[in-house]
């Protein structure tokens, strides 16, 4: 509900049949935090239940991208092939 013209604050509370008519107007009382909340509670679980397999393959990938074999090093068409791709 808004504040009066005249900048004064209401003092009373809101009888039912004006909270009834709010409602169905569809002016109802929302945090804007709520839906922050809800995604950070969402991405923390999902870290929870994939967190693992997730830094399982980081590190996999990272230890495949530092430690070529002899072979991929001397071979200088598929070692350009590898850094272009």
């Amino acid at each position: 509900m808004a504040d009066s013209s005249d900048g004064q604050e209401k003092t009373e509370l809101p009888t039912e049949k004006r909270i009834k008519e709010s409602r169905e107007k569809g002016q109802v009382a929302r945090s804007k935090e709520l839906g922050t909340f809800a995604i950070l509670i969402a991405s923390g679980a999902s870290f929870l239940i994939m967190g693992g397999s997730i830094l399982e393959k980081l590190l996999s990938l990272i230890h495949e991208a530092l430690t070529p074999s002899r072979d991929l090093i001397f071979d200088t068409d598929q070692f350009l092939h590898i850094c272009w791709v």
